[in-house]
């Protein structure tokens, strides 16, 4: 998770918090980055924390960070957009 607050901390304030939802060996680990205001998925890895992904942890974790960093730009740039048109 390091890897993830510090590729996220670059753009965003992070707040971490667990899900308390056991899963199975073969589908654990998701990581899942939302607007606290409003819920909106920016990006998600289905497997980012399991263990047979940690040679790929900090590869992964900088492609999640700006992914969401991207989706968040593209979803402010369209509301602003919206907003002088309207």
């Amino acid at each position: 998770m390091a890897a993830l607050i510090a590729a996220l901390t670059k753009t965003f304030d992070v707040q971490l918090e667990h899900d308390e939802e056991e899963t199975t060996w073969e589908s654990h680990g998701y990581v899942r980055i939302t607007v606290s205001e409003d819920g909106r998925v920016l990006g998600e890895n289905n497997g980012l924390q399991h263990n047979s992904n940690y040679s790929k942890v900090a590869a992964a974790s900088e492609a999640l960070a700006a992914e969401a960093a991207e989706r968040f730009s593209d979803e402010a740039q369209a509301d602003t957009e919206n907003a002088t048109t309207n």
